[in-house]
């Protein structure tokens, strides 16, 4: 028999990928039992509903990022490095997020203003959050006054090429959008603090 440990991570990981294939609410539980390979009834047994089970998909998100931004600070202590790590963090994934799209921003996006579960969207919102916090300790690093600000307009940049992205279909425009990121960081870098309220170069498709 197999683990039920084993049978919860199968649901989650099962649902992570079609709700970011195919959208929350095109996202059913008996999809997700099959493409788990369980039966329906195990669902239930491991999450009463299926906002349980959403909730523990962006939890492991968020881990994800924990890590990731833990990732990032350990490997170099110059806070220009570890901003272009965050930028170039999809470049490996640019093909899925051309796809599919952000799954951070796409659950944002269809949770915005859904009253079934207020707690949801604050969840999905922190996935954001905790990138914009983590930039704007790395824009404080190198000085500059306004550093939530400049961290938001990363951010902001970013979640805009991977939507026009996916939008176009393009892998090719994300790698450009990120390579001109890229540059845009280095100038942050070249002209503190009076460079500290530029944003970045607006998306281009």
């Amino acid at each position: 028999m197999e683990p039920r440990s084993n049978t919860r991570e199968k649901l989650i990981d099962a649902a992570r990928q079609l709700v970011h294939h195919q959208g929350l609410y095109r996202t059913s539980l008996n999809e997700i039992a099959h493409a788990a390979g369980v039966p329906l009834g195990n669902v239930y047994y491991h999450f009463r509903t299926k906002e349980s089970l959403v909730a523990a998909v962006i939890d492991g998100y968020a881990r994800d990022v924990c890590k990731n931004l833990l990732t990032w600070e350990m490997a170099t202590e110059n806070p220009i490095a570890r901003l272009k790590l965050m930028v170039n963090s999809a470049k490996d994934m640019t093909e899925v997020f051309a796809r599919y799209g952000c799954p951070h921003g796409s659950l944002c996006s269809e949770l915005d203003g859904d009253d079934t579960d207020e707690r949801l969207a604050k969840a999905a919102t922190n996935l954001l959050k905790l990138h914009v916090d983590w930039a704007a300790g790395q824009f404080q690093l190198l000085g500059h006054s306004a550093p939530q600000a400049q961290a938001m307009d990363l951010v902001s940049a970013l979640q805009g090429a991977y939507l026009l992205a996916n939008t176009y279909r393009s892998t090719d425009l994300l790698k450009a959008q990120l390579a001109r990121l890229e540059r845009w960081v280095d100038d942050m870098a070249a002209q503190p603090p009076t460079g500290a309220n530029r944003a970045p170069a607006g998306v281009r498709a």
